[in-house]
């Protein structure tokens, strides 16, 4: 397999591709800065030529500037950053769209999605996802395979989906039960329907290991950068940490904040001090799956922070039986920030909203189209 010599300014690139090779379950020490004077190369991804992978598929204008309100006794309060409504507005543009896509063409994106095992909050995940294809006009087709589902089994459907017309995008639900190597399955989808940009190929690209572009870029990294977008907040120059060494949600970030000139420390959750890097931080990013680890003596007043983490907790008492709760402690959090995302109702669905443009991207290509 070929690899490209050309590696990120700092140690982002070799520890990318680390994480790449290790997989999406890596975890460990590592720590990378990334600064804003690395270039910028010409973007060569599929739909409009002249925008920059790097930049969400959907960008309009923001809703203004960050303005912490107060609680009524005079303390400054954290703005939430609300994906779910900013999400809602690009469902209803992504709809015109497929519309539009099924007058030109007769045809309407189709996106598959892959479930192994009886996690539930895997099955809640990938119901979300289909009612927002519903909602759009994507056709949606789900499999469920047994937990005892082999990687054969699991690759061998995916070949099935890379090989029908009607699918333009496939999704594998993170995740696998042990015995799957993740990576050896998403290594299987066609890189022209690797929605959720998860594929090791594109991941490397994304990281300019290797001389092409990603065809798509995460999903959950995208949808962040799109939520900064909107709201206003500029990250250039701007000193930015991720917390989290996965290669699903946290190098990608820190490439894409990278990529629009933040200057980016990455840690991880056993690193030594890392409130040493959060307190001088900008623009905080959150992505460990572990509960409440940020606090809010962590951040420096007035920091922008994204919390990506969502853990299940059991709650009998809703219908799903479990809830999510974030990374970060919210209530501490939003005395100190000037802006966070809640979770619920954050990322989650700017996630979602993400992979149904990803989808309708790819569908663009494979007919020759370009509506942005």
């Amino acid at each position: 397999m070929h690899r490209s010599r050309r590696l990120v300014t700092g140690s982002l690139g070799f520890v990318l591709r680390q994480a790449v090779e290790r997989g999406p379950r890596a975890r460990g020490f590592c720590s990378a800065v990334v600064h804003e004077e690395d270039s910028l190369r010409p973007p060569v991804t599929g739909g409009n030529s002249q925008v920059p992978f790097w930049f969400p598929y959907h960008t309009s204008q923001s809703r203004g500037p960050l303005v912490s309100p107060t609680n009524g006794r005079g303390r400054a309060m954290a703005l939430k950053l609300d994906g779910k409504a900013i999400s809602q507005d690009i469902k209803r543009d992504l709809s015109k769209q497929v519309a539009w896509m099924k007058e030109k063409v007769g045809s309407v994106p189709g996106l598959a999605m892959i479930r192994v095992g009886d996690r539930k909050d895997s099955k809640l995940y990938v119901h979300v996802k289909q009612v927002a294809c519903e909602e759009v006009g994507i056709k949606s087709f789900v499999t469920d395979l047994p937990g005892s589902a082999s990687e054969k089994d699991i690759l061998a459907l995916i070949e099935e989906f890379n090989n029908d017309s009607q699918v333009h995008g496939i999704l594998v639900q993170l995740p696998l039960p042990d015995h799957i190597r993740s990576n050896t399955v998403l290594s299987g989808i066609d890189l022209d329907k690797d929605v959720d940009g998860l594929n090791p190929v594109n991941l490397e690209r994304l990281s300019g290991l290797r001389h092409s572009d990603p065809t798509f870029v995460p999903c959950t990294p995208l949808g962040c950068i799109e939520l900064l977008s909107r709201y206003g907040v500029n990250m250039e120059k701007k000193r930015a940490v991720v917390i989290g060494c996965s290669n699903v949600v946290g190098y990608p970030t820190a490439v894409l904040l990278q990529k629009h000139k933040a200057s980016v420390t990455i840690v991880e959750v056993d690193t030594p001090n890392p409130t040493e890097a959060t307190r001088n931080a900008d623009i905080v990013v959150s992505a460990t799956g572990v509960p409440h680890l940020v606090r809010g003596n962590w951040l420096k007043p007035g920091a922008v922070v994204i919390d990506v983490g969502t853990t299940a907790v059991e709650d009998p008492e809703l219908e799903s039986g479990f809830r999510v709760i974030g990374d970060v402690c919210f209530e501490e959090a939003e005395r100190v920030a000037a802006a966070i995302t809640p979770v619920p109702g954050g990322v989650g669905p700017m996630t979602t909203a993400m992979l149904l443009s990803n989808t309708v991207k790819a569908a663009e290509r494979r007919y020759g189209l370009t509506s942005r």
